[in-house]
């Protein structure tokens, strides 16, 4: 599973990054956690707020920080939106 977390490098998409390892962690999943700050490619990749998460390259989340405890029910096996 590759993990991205999509933003300029701000304090919030600092702080998903913190939280989506710790989600990740605490899971215990085999996940690649990633960092896309270029504006080209967060524009062409379709970001239009950030934070933006994405999971395997499709954007799940835009403009939220979500907590430890959203991230892991999104990214827990099985989860129907991951």
């Amino acid at each position: 599973m590759r993990i991205d977390i999509l933003g300029p490098g701000c304090e919030r998409c600092d702080a998903l990054h913190e939280r989506v390892t710790a989600a990740v962690a605490e899971l215990g999943l085999c996940a690649e956690v990633g960092r896309v700050q270029g504006l080209r490619e967060l524009a062409e990749r379709g970001v239009a707020a950030i934070p933006a998460l994405a999971i395997d390259g499709d954007i799940k989340v835009m403009g939220a920080l979500l907590t430890v405890a959203q991230l892991k029910r999104i990214l827990a096996p099985g989860a129907a939106n991951a």
